[in-house]
């Protein structure tokens, strides 16, 4: 009976953090937690940006990288959480604006030293977008002119030799 009451009680206490967990963690940008790593280390914290690159899948688990607009920070997710991502940013595509809550690690033992972020709760933000990439046409009208005085240069350095 007596261990019963243990099991229920402990299982009580860690449903209850999973809950609490992100209500005790705090909004991190990355410049702070660059600047300020030994005191974010190890502890939970909350980092939002927009998912830029490829997500690298390792067994079960993956990479993403996410940028706040300063810098980008290595998050290790669950293969589940990096299946919610949709849009990843580069030239074609703006990728989706994340929050992750996770523990912080300025320098991982378990990933070679690194400084990373082990997201225990990824969340959408914002969904990505195609970018429409307008072409400038002084720019195209440039290129055309620089070719052809090119091909007048190097026709002229032929006819020299």
């Amino acid at each position: 009976m007596a261990k019963k009451l243990i099991v229920v009680i402990l299982g009580l206490v860690f449903s209850t953090l999973t809950f609490v967990a992100p209500v005790l963690a705090v909004t991190v940008d990355s410049v702070t937690m660059i600047e300020q790593a030994k005191e974010y280390d190890k502890k939970i914290i909350i980092y939002e940006g927009e998912v830029i690159g490829d997500v690298m899948r390792r067994g079960t688990f993956a990479w993403v990288n996410v940028s706040d607009g300063s810098n980008a920070m290595g998050i290790w997710l669950s293969i589940t959480d990096a299946a919610k991502i949709q849009y990843r940013g580069g030239y074609h595509y703006k990728g989706d604006t994340i929050r992750v809550t996770g523990v912080f690690h300025r320098a991982c033992p378990e990933h070679g030293g690194d400084m990373d972020i082990h997201g225990e709760r990824v969340e959408i933000l914002k969904l990505g977008v195609k970018r429409s990439i307008a072409l400038d046409n002084k720019y195209i009208y440039l290129s055309i002119i620089l070719s052809f005085l090119a091909c007048i240069f190097a026709y002229v350095g032929k006819k020299r030799q």
